[in-house]
Formats: C-alpha cells, sequence, structure tokens
C-alpha cells in the first residue's frame, strides 16, 4: 500500500513539474511578450493614449506612482489620473531603457527597468529619470499588468 502510494504520489508531482518546465525557446518566447506588454504601455503613455494603455492593464490593476498619494486602484481610476497626465504633458518619449531585468514563473511574471522620460510637462521642457516595476498575469493567454510602479527620483536620488 506504501509503494503504491509512494508510486501514485511520484507520477502526479513528476506529471505536473514536467507539464510546467518549459523549454528556453519558450522561456524567451513568454520574456518577449511580457517585455512587449511593457512597452506597448510606455508607448502609450508618449502617445497619450488611454485606450492603448488600458489595453496592457488588468481590470484591477493597481498602479503606485513616486508620491505617497498615487495609487490607482483598477482601470477607472487609472483612466482618471493618466487622463490628467495627458493633459499636463506634450510630446512625450520614453528612451534609454537599461537595467531591464525580466522573470517569469507559469502564471506570473515581473519586469524592471529604468527609462528616461523626455516630456513637455506644464510647458516646460524636461528630462527625468523612471524606474518602474511591474507584476504580469496571464489572461486568456496574454500578458497583462496587474501591478505596477513608476518612480522619478527626486534630485538627489537621481545623481548617477
Amino acid at each position: 500500500m506504501r509503494v503504491t502510494f509512494f508510486l501514485l504520489v511520484t507520477l502526479i508531482l513528476f506529471g505536473c513539474s514536467t507539464n510546467s518546465k518549459l523549454t528556453e525557446e519558450q522561456v524567451k518566447a513568454e520574456k518577449e511578450a511580457m517585455w512587449s506588454t511593457v512597452s506597448d504601455l510606455f508607448k502609450a503613455i508618449a502617445e497619450e493614449n488611454w485606450e492603448n494603455f488600458s489595453k496592457n492593464i488588468t481590470d484591477d490593476c493597481i498602479l503606485y506612482g513616486t508620491d505617497v498619494a498615487e495609487v490607482d486602484h483598477g482601470s477607472q481610476e487609472l483612466e482618471i489620473h493618466m487622463k490628467k497626465t495627458f493633459d499636463m504633458v506634450e510630446n512625450s518619449e520614453i528612451i534609454d531603457f537599461k537595467n531591464k531585468d525580466v522573470k517569469l514563473s507559469p502564471t506570473l511574471g515581473t519586469v524592471m527597468v529604468d527609462a528616461t522620460w523626455n516630456t513637455i510637462f506644464l510647458g516646460q521642457e524636461a528630462s527625468m529619470p523612471l524606474r518602474s516595476a511591474f507584476t504580469l498575469e496571464k489572461v486568456d493567454g496574454n500578458w497583462l499588468i496587474s501591478q505596477g510602479l513608476f518612480s522619478i527620483p527626486s534630485v538627489g536620488q537621481a545623481a548617477e
């Protein structure tokens, strides 16, 4: 009886772990898909395009900004915040991606990246370092952002 139980448990565990393993090519493709989602989000910000922004997030997505008050729960709050942000900026571009790190598990992933956000903010040209971290989840076969953090360091923190 013990041997049968041990064999059954071993087969179940082996079967589960084998099915959850991805080949190197599959891992690379999943990581590229996650980066594509994040990249599309940055592009939507630069284009000031809420519709494209919203295609890359879950309905219950939570995004944090640098300031304590910058916490948006769900797509409705995010839409209000992003549209206010879009009203304050123009000619944006998010460039110079570096320190990109993409991690993957079967149903969740993370992307962390540094970038530079060049924009005209309230009529003044600005070039700001931007640190971002995202948790992505696979929804209906697509990677979507479920949590995120956008951080623009203060002057002292931004020193190279």
